[in-house]
């Protein structure tokens, strides 16, 4: 017992030092106590604490504000065409340039214990809770309560879709979905998965996005990290003065099967109808500028940057008039490609084309991350870092980063919440966020009218 007062004694001796050594190491002073003179002196009364002062918002960031208790839904009209229904400004405005999130996507678990979910910012308002489809909304206090930026389901519910841990993992999964070996055995998008690991599934079908709900909430600017948007004119200056001169452009896309349009539901003819990012684009742009924006999107899903050579897509993009061309490879080369390989197709496309079309400008897209679990880190990072060694050797070679952010997004949200088929294919919500990164460093959204 002895010994083991002396190690103790010994081991908080120790830990004092430390923090001594590492307070004045930072810095940090370390006040002693007054010490009483004996001739009735007294320590000098404790200054109270004050809060630093907040720093003032520059509300000129964020023309899309609006005050919280006047905030309402406004997301399209349902029973419209599909091209006017989601050509509504709110489906691909930028939100960090306001302080609406519309219709964030959560998939909530039945732990055992409660049926949660976890939303990117903690709201201040709730506006409304919807299905997948938008088309049924879920009642506060009944069907849901809002706890943090946690949404949590009432155990009677019967209304709010989601899955258990069990689901997860291949297990009871209901019986209207057909489990098969492979993906080559899908024969049915919307009912077919098969596990790829033993807790990943892969579906293109309702057992991701019909258990996923939609979330448009009010949020505090002040949880927001602007650094890692884009800004208005950020990017592709030639392109934009083209916009803003009133002159016709040509965009033209090659990538993979993301930049073709997977999963946004459109693509799979499921409600809503969601278009591809590439069409929202268009339509954001031909919303604010009087040419005429003509999109020819060449990306072929399961492709890599080596069939961006191979097929000799340049000509392509040369024989269109391409003003401006979006890139998306990435994902596809984690599959056999190294970080050089595809630094030398993107080189070989860009400089094939500026052979023909010297002032065409080019983006390329840094993808929203793909399942990490299955696409290391190591790997994606590393093409970046080529992709920007190539973007620094011209001056019309431009990047877009929507990895790091995703990441970001990761930190709070799981892959599942954002996912269309489980592996790599963004849903709906995150199809919008592609639009919104595209459009902000050419569209001045606080001029822009619905």
């Amino acid at each position: 017992m002895m010994n083991s007062c002396k190690k103790m004694t010994a081991f908080m001796l120790a830990v004092l030092m430390l923090t001594a050594t590492l307070l004045a190491g930072s810095g940090c002073t370390v006040k002693e106590k007054p010490v009483d003179s004996g001739e009735g002196s007294t320590a000098a009364p404790a200054e109270e604490p004050t809060e630093a002062p907040k720093e003032e918002i520059d509300m000129s960031k964020f023309p899309l504000y609006v005050e919280p208790d006047q905030a309402v839904y406004t997301f399209g009209e349902r029973g419209k065409s599909i091209a006017k229904a989601w050509n509504n400004v709110n489906v691909y405005a930028p939100y960090w340039q306001g302080n609406i999130m519309y219709n964030e996507t959560v998939m909530c678990i039945d732990d055992g214990t409660r049926i949660a979910g976890v939303l990117q910012y903690k709201p201040v308002r709730i506006l409304s809770v919807r299905d997948y489809t938008m088309a049924t909304e879920f009642e506060e206090g009944k069907d849901y309560t809002i706890s943090g930026n946690q949404i949590l389901l009432t155990r009677d519910t019967t209304a709010c879709p989601y899955l258990t841990a069990d689901n997860l993992m291949g297990k009871n999964i209901p019986d209207k979905y057909r489990r098969v070996n492979s993906l080559s055995s899908v024969a049915n998008i919307e009912t077919d998965y098969f596990m790829w690991t033993d807790n990943i599934f892969f579906t293109e079908g309702s057992l991701i996005y019909g258990h996923q709900l939609c979330v448009t909430y009010v949020y505090d600017i002040n949880d927001l990290d602007l650094s890692q948007f884009p800004e208005f004119g950020s990017v592709c200056p030639k392109f934009l003065n083209k916009l803003q001169s009133g002159d016709g452009v040509v965009i033209t896309v090659t990538g993979d099967s993301v930049t073709e349009g997977c999963s946004a539901s459109s693509k799979y003819n499921h409600e809503p109808m969601m278009p591809q990012f590439t069409t929202m684009m268009k339509n954001g742009l031909s919303k604010a500028y009087d040419g005429k924006i003509t999109l020819k999107n060449y990306a072929v899903g399961g492709t890599t940057s080596n069939e961006a050579v191979s097929t000799n897509v340049s000509a392509k993009l040369v024989k269109a008039k391409s003003d401006l061309v979006l890139i998306h490879f990435g994902i596809n080369d984690c599959g056999g490609l190294s970080a050089a390989k595809l630094k030398s197709n993107i080189k070989k496309v860009v400089d094939d084309t500026l052979a023909e079309l010297p002032d065409c400008e080019f983006l390329y897209i840094k993808c929203f991350t793909p399942n990490p679990a299955l696409y290391p880190n190591d790997k994606m990072t590393s093409f970046w870092k080529a992709i920007d060694e190539l973007a620094a050797e011209y001056d019309n070679f431009y990047t877009l980063d929507l990895y790091t952010p995703s990441l970001k997004i990761l930190e709070t949200k799981k892959y599942l919440d954002v996912t269309g088929n489980g592996i790599n294919h963004p849903n709906d919500y995150i199809v919008r966020m592609y639009a919104m990164y595209l459009l902000a460093p050419f569209v001045n959204f606080a001029a822009l009218e619905d």
